[in-house]
């Protein structure tokens, strides 16, 4: 064999093992794509493409659903540490007054939903109590205006929680756009799940949308976030539940009895005008 032929085999080698190379690269999740910073995803939410929103309809009164804040703190195209997390809560102003109160939970409320795992409960998030209008857009840490995409109307009212610090890698983080994500695109202890269980109080159901937003840090130099417009959440919930009827009354046995001997009197009655008619 010359010294070309073993060259060009050599190099026909080398050439399948790099594409072997890169292929097994590119398709190890780690390498896949970036998981977003920040996230909102809410539990048996439909996604709505035309909104780019996982939609959950209205509970019934008094039910609650479970919305999730994560967290990319490890993971493929994470920043480490996210600081001083809000979460902004937006409702129609013709439905107030609204009450929504968060309490911590777990994921699927064991800390296991369809393979993304929580290792902790949430502590219960913080408000001010006040209710912004819709032309007044939530801050970032650095005085800015959360980007919107026309949700923040003056139609509109908000409030907003503040969740605190996201620095744990215990709980499991994926790319929840547009589709929840499967086994192979799950990547566990890189982040932190915050699950809280939503409760809305109002006298009409209510549709809330959900944003997430602030920051992380590199070099003393603060870099702010927010959920993707194709990551945000909307739920709801509220209305006054019908009032209870109670049991329908049963007449006694002794009602029952007048009843049917009054039937029979107005049967008498009438038996007796027939036949006087015929006279």
């Amino acid at each position: 064999m010359s010294v070309l032929s073993r060259f060009q085999i050599r190099s026909s080698h080398l050439v399948a093992a790099c594409i072997a190379f890169a292929g097994a690269y590119v398709a190890s999740p780690s390498n896949a794509y970036a998981v977003p910073i920040l996230q909102l995803y809410i539990e048996g939410a439909a996604y709505d493409a035309g909104t780019e929103t996982w939609v959950l309809s209205p509970v019934a009164p008094t039910q609650t659903f479970r919305l999730w804040a994560i967290g990319n703190v490890a993971g493929p195209g994470g920043a480490g540490a996210i600081y001083d997390a809000k979460l902004s809560v937006l409702y129609e102003a013709s439905l107030a007054p609204v009450t929504i109160s968060l309490t911590g939970a777990k994921a699927g409320g064991t800390g296991n939903y369809n393979n993304i795992f929580d290792a902790a409960v949430a502590s219960n998030p913080t408000t001010d109590g006040i209710i912004r209008p819709g032309t007044e857009l939530p801050k970032l840490g650095d005085g800015k205006n959360l980007p919107s995409h026309g949700e923040f109307t003056a139609s509109k009212l908000w409030q907003e929680f503040k969740l605190g610090d996201f620095t744990a890698v215990t709980d499991s983080i994926a790319d929840f756009g547009a589709v929840f994500p499967g086994v192979g695109s799950i990547f566990h202890g890189r982040g932190q799940i915050n699950a809280y269980d939503v409760l809305v109080t109002s006298a009409f159901p209510v549709t809330l949308h959900f944003d997430l937003y602030n920051h992380t840090q590199s070099q003393n130099k603060a870099k702010y976030h927010k959920a993707p417009f194709s990551h945000d959440a909307g739920g709801g919930g509220g209305g006054t539940p019908p009032p209870d009827p109670g049991p329908t009354p049963v007449p006694e046995p002794g009602t029952l009895a007048l009843l049917a001997l009054g039937c029979c009197g107005l049967g008498g009655y009438g038996w007796r005008k027939r036949d006087k008619r015929s006279v």
